[in-house]
């Protein structure tokens, strides 16, 4: 092969230049790592000894998919919406590991038990540990939300029923624990027609009973439910919309106010509540930044007897969408364990080379945690949104890397 002549020189003087500077580079102070004195960056912190094996699947139909509930065994529900305005229409689906694990399914696709003429099972919000599911019905296109109604499918029997709902404007259920307990919300219409926030119920599926709950000006959207635990009666947990303190309700009516102690705090929202009583969530401070300038921040936090503010995530900002009982919490797309603190889900996901393409072309969020396994982590739940904007759901499951 012919090498050109001015080719052949441009290498040379390349390679006496570098000899020239190594020696210049091996003297500097600092190791020749940028200017004279400054210190290595510290090393990045170990990751933990596991891997998330990712497993992909898609809603029924193209667009968001609203995931609100899972259990332990990766089953997970959730609910699409179509239309913003006078035909806004809900779909309800779910999604099981085991019977497909591509897909989530309408619930309206399947041959229900007990489902009332003319509704449509418009929204699936939860499901326990025995595959109870809870959410609301609704009559199709009715963008006044008037005929929504609670209700409980069983997908072990797909047998549904609805709740008691004394009649509200809008009644939903949201959460079901695994003692049979149905936390809920409704609405009602004031005197000038419009639709305002009611209150918050509690229906026992072993009595048969309904409770009405009074939430104090309290959300009852975003409210919170956990397991009895030894002697402790199940608690409910809501925040009020811009407040700075949060609600909890030990059943049947033990209601606490609880003062929220961080500095220069804007406003709380809980978000998640483990069996051990730990709330999770994330909290907006006022912090000063350069030039005498000051900035809202959000903090994940974690609540069972004080406050205890979380310490940023890599990205600077963070939040707590989902708490376990061993009080691992999960936002964006990391998850804080205690023993390692904040970690990356990139930096440990595994699959399929299709799985990892789509993953690291996408922007995750993980919503959901599960309890630890053997590994000592919970598999995590979330979406991934694609670049065209489109939406698919993912369960992660994590392995061990130690023999």
């Amino acid at each position: 092969m012919r090498i050109s002549r001015r080719l052949l020189l441009t290498t040379l003087c390349i390679g006496l230049l570098a000899a020239l500077l190594l020696p210049l580079a091996v003297s500097a102070p600092g190791g020749g790592k940028g200017k004279p004195g400054t210190e290595e960056p510290p090393p990045p912190p170990p990751l933990p000894p596991i891997q998330y094996t990712i497993q992909l699947f898609d809603f029924p139909f193209d667009g968001e998919g609203y995931i609100y509930g899972k259990n332990n065994s990766g089953q997970i529900v959730g609910f699409q919406i179509f239309g913003f305005d006078d035909t806004t229409t809900y779909r309800a689906w779910m999604y099981d590991p085991q019977l497909n694990p591509d897909s989530a399914v309408d619930l309206n696709d399947i041959d229900i038990i007990g489902v009332p003429d003319g509704y449509v099972i418009g929204a699936a919000l939860d499901i326990n540990e025995s595959g109870l599911v809870v959410g609301f019905l609704q009559l199709p296109d009715d963008s006044t939300t008037e005929s929504r109604r609670g209700y409980i499918l069983d997908t072990n029997t797909w047998i549904l029923w609805t709740l008691p709902d004394n009649e509200p404007a809008y009644s939903f259920a949201q959460r079901i624990n695994d003692d049979g307990l149905v936390l809920g919300g409704y609405d009602e219409i004031n005197d000038a027609g419009f639709l305002v926030q009611g209150g918050a119920y509690v229906y026992n599926l072993s009595t048969d009973s309904l409770r009405f709950l009074n939430l104090g000006g309290a959300s009852n959207r975003d409210m919170c439910l956990n397991n009895s635990s030894g002697e402790r009666p199940a608690q409910v947990v809501s925040s009020w919309f811009g407040g700075t303190t949060l609600l909890r309700v030990t059943l049947p009516d033990s209601t606490e106010v609880l003062s929220v102690d961080a500095p220069d705090l804007e406003r709380v929202s809980a978000r998640g509540l483990n069996d051990v009583g730990t709330i999770c969530g994330f909290l907006s401070q006022r912090v000063a930044t350069k030039g005498k300038q000051t900035e809202t921040r959000s903090r994940a936090f974690r609540y069972t007897d004080s406050v205890q503010v979380l310490p940023a995530n890599p990205t600077g900002s963070s939040g707590a969408t989902d708490i376990n009982s061993s009080g691992d919490v999960v936002g964006g797309q990391y998850l804080y364990h205690d023993s390692w603190e904040w970690v990356d889900l990139d930096n440990l996901v595994t699959g399929s080379p299709e799985a990892l393409a789509i993953w690291f072309s996408s922007s995750p969020e993980v919503q959901w945690i599960c309890d630890r396994d053997q590994t000592g982590f919970g598999m995590v739940i979330g979406h991934l949104r694609q670049s065209d904007g489109s939406e698919i759901g993912f369960l992660a499951v994590p392995s061990s890397l130690t023999p």
